[in-house]
């Protein structure tokens, strides 16, 4: 998990009953153009969303070789 992800996450912590109930899209983003590569980025958003109720993953967009 990089830094970026980790104060995200330290951040929405005070809110986290806020954020329940919620749909989630997420964007990923690298120069990398391996797709597995980025799914290592994408589990620690998933990780920390399975820890909210009626949460629901709607969609990934992947921006490979950006």
């Amino acid at each position: 998990m990089n830094g970026q992800l980790k104060t995200l996450i330290d951040r929405t912590c005070a809110r986290y009953t806020e954020i329940n109930d919620k749909d989630f899209y997420f964007i990923v983003a690298a120069a990398d153009d391996s797709e597995p590569a980025m799914e290592r980025t994408l589990e620690g958003f998933r990780g920390f969303t399975s820890c909210l109720e009626r949460q629901n993953e709607k969609d990934v967009i992947y921006g490979i070789g950006a």
